[in-house]
């Protein structure tokens, strides 16, 4: 049976249990298996990207499956991987030295070249995909523009290591389409922007901000509705 892969931080995490976790119940709608990995809690694009290189060597991920792709917030930083000199885990980012900090052209630039180069890996193994982002999608879009042409200078271009994050040159020959988005439902609250706002309305508690069991519900219909939508306008051959 073919499965149905969740890429993601602690939003694609069950967070009111198993049972009750959208990816369940949207494996179950869409008559797939729930791959047993999910979201990777407090992570970003780094760690997820990883997860989908690792998922792919090891032949997880197979055509006939289907993934749900998400990389977290935009400027969202996984823990800073250092030596046995430091170690991020057991440091606040204040001891964390300045050498390690990125400026946010930089960390817009990575998020957005890895989530744009995990979706062309899932599109090359012929996975049927689809994306949803946290951040307002005109926000990523503004920021593709003012970023994306812009070349990384100044005082940070000293060591090659940082001329190599600058991912998208100045011609911009890439340009995310963001194919096949899960959009966000339109609501009466102007306020209610983007899926992290639309989490936020539908979760838990305000000291825990995921979702709710009768959000994950809702988060559950709606991509199925926009799966099957996309699946008639697609006609599954781009994937199948």
């Amino acid at each position: 049976m073919s499965k149905l892969h969740i890429f993601g931080c602690s939003h694609c995490y069950p967070s009111c249990g198993s049972n009750n976790f959208w990816g369940t119940l949207l494996a179950e709608k869409l008559n797939l298996t729930l791959c047993y990995k999910v979201g990777i809690v407090s992570r970003g694009a780094n760690s997820i990207l990883l997860d989908l290189q690792k998922r792919i060597l090891l032949g997880e991920i197979n055509r006939g499956d289907v993934a749900i792709w998400n990389t977290s917030y935009c400027l969202r930083t996984d823990i800073v991987e250092l030596n046995g000199e430091i170690h991020g885990e057991q440091y606040p980012v204040k001891y964390i030295p300045k050498r390690f900090w990125k400026p946010t052209n930089l960390l817009f630039n990575k998020w957005y070249l890895q989530t744009a180069m995990g979706y062309e890996l899932l599109k090359l193994k012929g996975i049927e995909t689809y994306q949803w982002v946290l951040d307002p999608l005109k926000t990523l879009q503004n920021m593709q523009h003012r970023f994306g042409s812009s070349n990384i200078n100044g005082s940070y271009t000293t060591d090659s290591i940082s001329k190599l994050e600058t991912t998208i040159p100045a011609e911009q020959k890439y340009i995310n389409k963001w194919e096949n988005l899960i959009q966000l439902p339109l609501s009466e609250h102007k306020e209610i922007d983007c899926w992290s706002k639309w989490i936020e309305a539908h979760s838990l508690n305000p000291d825990d901000l995921h979702l709710d069991k009768s959000g994950h519900l809702k988060f559950t219909n709606i991509f199925y509705d926009q799966i099957v939508k996309y699946r008639e306008k697609n006609n599954d051959k781009k994937f199948r």
